[in-house]
């Protein structure tokens, strides 16, 4: 007798079920009905595939850390032969300590995975039996093996029929375990960009040098703030070591350069335009450091660039922490300000470590980083790179941010513009296939240089890219803007109609210690002459 031996992948992806069966009442309800034990190869897969289902089908739920009693109570009164015994004890205790990790897995992916994966086992198996029916002269045993094949694969058939009532029971389950919305961000850019759903496909346009990098950053803190597993792509702009000093700095609150240190640096911070003008009654400022121009456009009065004028300015934020009051453009309306943030050390290992591991423990989120060399990864690699990653470490991001897209390599030998257009064709078949949102920068035309806000007509090389996207925004920043720490989103394209398309938004920053988004507002900020 021939024994076939399992390959590598195989072993893996039973791993993965395995603990997604023990851990998830959502994936155990989406599979069940499809479930056969010899679907696993192994019998050790087997038994406790077989555990996790029974106990669904009886107490509706996952095991979870009951798995360990099943094993012991069906240890004791000899359920399990002695063979399998070591096998299956040894399973459960190399993945005790993966549980905590799992319990906010990608659902769908795992219910896909499984779907994938039986369909695959049901043809080896089809094959296997109708072999042996037909070498023993049984036809009429081999038609009915494949009659029943055919019924195994309608089973797995992931169509749905939206009237039927299995269909919407199939939509239910979907939405409920696996919630689209993933994050939203923080204040006015979160109103701006809206709720962030799974297989969603983020742009953002800039010029370069604008900042596209630390506006992705946004993205993957927030995320990462959430919990979510997040995958930062380099594709040649910077380095690993680069993009991880940013993320270092951000956390330890410190440049990761000498250069960027100075003892007096000016941070900006949020303030409130009616408090700066002398418009409130409630304003906390005793002078007034804006007003407005002979267009009615405000603009700074005083000399920011003076120390002492900072420091006797009041800033008053009370009616933007009262969240009714918040987006009241009558009660708050929002404007920049500078306090003092002495920066006398750069972040030493020691500080990166204890930074980094009371973020993870507070938030649980992953933030993994990886960089290809310029023009020789392609789209189709960073695909390959997801899919190695949930094979070898189990690892799927529920945000995947490439930066950026135009200097990936092209697939093939095309014209210039269909190749990008593949490249954004990959990119979107990434968010689809892996359940994930992907968010992109790209760079914008010529004309971007002079322009003071972007709009669709800055697209470079071709303006299909929009065709793929769910949301494209522009970022922008004017020399002003850049020399007093902020960065304006501004809304191209929102795919749901749903969602209001608003003004611009003006997002600080203090890029001195890589923190991209210390609040932001509705609207832009006051003038100042940058050559002052």
């Amino acid at each position: 007798m021939k024994i076939k031996k399992r390959k590598p992948e195989d072993i893996q992806t039973e791993r993965y079920l395995i603990i997604a069966f023990i851990v998830s009442n959502s994936v155990c309800r989406q599979l069940y009905k499809t479930y056969k034990k010899e679907f696993f190869q192994s019998k050790a897969t087997q038994e406790i595939s077989q555990w996790c289902i029974d106990f669904f089908k009886e107490y509706d739920s996952s095991p979870q850390q009951e798995i360990d009693s099943i094993f012991e109570m069906k240890s004791k009164s000899g359920k399990i032969p002695p063979d399998l015994e070591d096998e299956i004890s040894n399973f459960l205790s190399s993945i005790a300590d993966e549980f905590d990790s799992w319990q906010d897995l990608n659902v769908q992916f795992y219910v896909d995975l499984g779907i994938k994966y039986f369909k695959k086992r049901s043809f080896f198996l089809l094959g296997d039996q109708i072999k042996e029916a037909a070498e023993s002269d049984s036809i009429e045993n081999a038609e009915s093996i494949y009659a029943d094949f055919s019924k195994v694969r309608e089973q797995l058939s992931e169509s749905r029929n939206i009237l039927s009532n299995e269909g919407i029971e199939k939509f239910y389950h979907s939405v409920e375990s696996h919630p689209p919305i993933l994050l939203e961000l923080p204040g006015a850019l979160g109103r701006l960009v809206g709720p962030i759903e799974r297989e969603s496909f983020i742009g953002i346009l800039g010029r370069e040098k604008v900042g596209k990098t630390y506006a992705l950053m946004i993205f993957a803190i927030a995320a990462a703030k959430k919990g979510l597993n997040v995958a930062v792509i380099e594709t040649g702009d910077l380095t690993q070591d680069q993009i991880g000093r940013r993320f270092y700095s951000y956390l330890t609150k410190k440049p990761a350069r000498e250069k960027h240190l100075n003892p007096n640096h000016m941070t900006p911070v949020l303030d409130c335009l009616y408090n700066q003008m002398g418009d409130c009654e409630h304003g906390k400022s005793t002078e007034i450091v804006s007003d407005r121009d002979e267009e009615g456009k405000p603009k700074f009065c005083v000399d920011i660039t003076d120390k002492d004028t900072l420091d006797s300015h009041e800033r008053c934020i009370e009616c933007w922490k009262d969240r009714y009051s918040r987006y009241n453009h009558k009660k708050f309306k929002g404007s920049i300000w500078w306090e003092e943030n002495p920066l006398n050390d750069i972040w030493h290992p020691n500080e990166v470590r204890k930074a980094a591991n009371k973020f993870h423990k507070r938030f649980k989120g992953q933030i993994v980083t990886e960089a290809f060399p310029m023009y020789e990864a392609k789209a189709s690699d960073i695909r390959d790179w997801c899919i190695n990653k949930q094979k070898d470490e189990g690892f799927i991001p529920d945000i995947l941010i490439v930066d950026y897209p135009d200097i990936l390599a092209p697939e093939r030998n095309a014209e210039y513009r269909h190749q990008e257009n593949e490249k954004w064709m990959i990119l979107r078949k990434i968010s689809q296939e892996f359940h994930n949102c992907v968010i992109v920068a790209t760079q914008a035309d010529a004309k971007s240089y002079n322009a003071d806000t972007l709009q669709l007509s800055n697209y470079s090389e071709d303006k299909r890219k929009y065709s793929h996207v769910t949301h494209f925004f522009g970022i922008n920043k004017t020399k002003a803007e850049e020399r007093l720490g902020c960065l304006r989103f501004n809304t191209l394209l929102l795919r749901e109609d749903s969602i209001e398309i608003v003004n611009q938004v003006s997002v600080l920053q203090d890029l001195a210690i890589s923190n991209p988004n210390k609040g932001s507002f509705f609207g832009r900020i006051p003038f100042f002459n940058p050559n002052t």
